[in-house]
């Protein structure tokens, strides 16, 4: 296991740049910056379908439940002043927003993101996918054994977070580990992730 500090993060998120991550970055800030609005339909349309195929995200919906799931989004209140700001409840109403009922909790907590940091130069919403819910439990255990935090968040209770959509507890969690180990960089939510999907 990589030591958690800002200069191993740097080196892991500088490897997931220089093995194609680069060009992914560039290719989704050129697409999210050029419609970083939400109210017409073909935009999102747009960047559902190219943030499902760059970053695996297995919608696995039908052209039809993509439509919907793109004018859902559009019916959001408020949604480009809340993706500006952190806002738990707007992962929640993406997640839901699905015409076929599935839980889209990892896609909408990518969706969010990308907007705040590609869009508003910002770092507030932390990603949850399949890379964080394995990677994140080692260190939070690893934190909590060196008497660095209290309690060590687990896999199981990742994936029920999930399950209920409960995005602020999973932020506060990996926040509350930077904090433990001042990792303190600029966007260190976003070079977190790289270095947990790096591992």
């Amino acid at each position: 296991m990589l030591s958690l500090t800002n200069t191993e993060i740097q080196n892991q998120a500088k490897k997931v740049m220089q093995n194609g991550g680069q060009i992914v970055e560039d290719t989704l800030k050129c697409v999210f910056c050029a419609h970083p609005n939400n109210q017409n339909v073909e935009e999102i349309l747009a960047k559902i379908v190219l943030l499902d195929k760059l970053y695996a995200t297995n919608l696995r919906l039908s052209r039809s439940n993509l439509a919907k799931f793109a004018e859902n989004i559009a019916k959001i209140k408020d949604i480009d002043i809340r993706l500006q700001k952190y806002d738990d409840r707007l992962v929640q109403e993406i997640s839901k927003a699905s015409q076929n009922r599935k839980n889209l909790f990892s896609f909408a907590t990518k969706y969010c993101c990308l907007h705040n940091y590609l869009v508003y130069g910002k770092d507030d919403y932390s990603i949850v996918d399949s890379k964080v819910k394995k990677n994140f439990p080692k260190y939070s255990k690893q934190a909590q054994k060196c008497g660095k935090v209290s309690v060590a968040i687990t896999r199981s209770q990742m994936e029920n977070w999930q399950k209920q959509r409960k995005h602020k507890e999973i932020n506060n969690a990996i926040e509350q580990l930077l904090d433990a180990y001042s990792i303190n960089m600029p966007y260190r939510r976003r070079m977190f992730d790289w270095f947990l999907w790096k591992q």
